[in-house]
């Protein structure tokens, strides 16, 4: 998170993508992206409109325009606990790495 914290566990990105086969969607110079998240190996909000997403062959790219990598993300839950995940808002989180 921007305060330094960090979570472990198994996710629920923007409260609604929960299973590697689903994706990620945004736009880079128009084109229309739609990566699953099984080829994802970070997420980096930049700002209020973008994010940086690295790949894990390697490759990034910046998308923006879709609600997964805008302000308007509703944030992630972390399952640190199963009975008691924790939430973090879309504006709080510096960086989300995946396994």
């Amino acid at each position: 998170t921007l305060d330094g914290k960090s979570s472990r566990g198994p996710i629920c990105f923007d409260l609604d993508e929960k299973y590697q086969l689903e994706v990620l969607d945004g736009k880079h110079k128009e084109i229309t992206y739609q990566i699953p998240f099984e080829m994802i190996k970070s997420i980096k909000p930049l700002n209020r409109e973008e994010s940086e997403i690295m790949l894990k062959n390697g490759k990034s790219i910046v998308l923006e325009d879709k609600v997964d990598v805008d302000e308007n993300n509703d944030g992630v839950l972390v399952f640190t606990d199963i009975r008691n995940p924790q939430y973090i808002p879309w504006a709080e989180i510096s960086m989300i790495n995946f396994k």
